[in-house]
């Protein structure tokens, strides 16, 4: 009788170790992105959930928990500080999870020493800076149609193009702090990283060099 063939037993344990890894990962992240968006809830869209979602794409082997880490965080501190309408929360959360499209990117990036340090600073910020203008254009565009439309109780904006700029010019002021957030907690995120990453290749080189020393 044909069996299929049994994996070796190297690569049951890396993809165990894997598991774990991500499953520490995304404790963390979400712990730590509650615990922020809590702490920040006075200062209006200075939150760390962009800056976690990118950082869970990035960091994490398994994408569907990647792109769970965001919506965790939001689904949780959402109990505390209160949510929105349905259809404005999906296209919220949708929104805040995006940047895990960019994880195939971020990983090139990352990967080997082929892209100096300004490259991979100039293209993270980037990529900061577009999730944060399309999460602004998004999310406003959704607020508008709900007005418009008469679905949010909040009918502020009328039916119209001049109605959409209206919108969006309201939400201007606010788009500051959330760039603020977006590049501020992406920086702690990937530059912690960096360092740490960059800490332990030296002890590495040591421990290396003492061995064969």
């Amino acid at each position: 009788m044909n069996q299929s063939p049994t994996p070796p037993a190297s690569k049951i344990t890396g993809t165990l170790t894997n598991s774990r890894q991500d499953l520490c990962a995304m404790v963390i992240l979400v712990t730590a992105g509650v615990a922020a968006r809590l702490l920040l809830r006075d200062f209006p869209n200075f939150a760390p959930v962009m800056g976690i979602a990118l950082f869970a794409g990035f960091i994490m082997h398994r994408a569907a928990l990647a792109v769970l880490v965001p919506l965790a965080v939001m689904m949780i501190s959402d109990q505390v500080i209160g949510g929105y309408t349905f259809g404005m929360m999906i296209v919220v959360y949708a929104m805040l999870a995006a940047p895990f499209l960019l994880r195939p990117l971020l990983r090139n990036l990352f990967s080997g020493r082929e892209h100096s340090w300004w490259t991979r600073s100039s293209a993270l910020f980037g990529m900061s800076i577009g999730a944060s203008v399309a999460f602004f254009l998004v999310t406003n565009f959704a607020v508008w149609v709900q007005s418009a439309s008469g679905v949010s109780p909040m009918a502020f904006y009328d039916a119209s193009i001049q109605g959409l700029l209206h919108c969006y010019g309201q939400a201007l002021p606010f788009f500051r702090y959330t760039l603020a957030g977006d590049l501020c907690f992406t920086t702690v995120l990937f530059g912690g990283w960096a360092l740490a990453a960059a800490a332990i290749e030296k002890s590495s080189e040591k421990r290396l060099a003492a061995s064969n020393s």
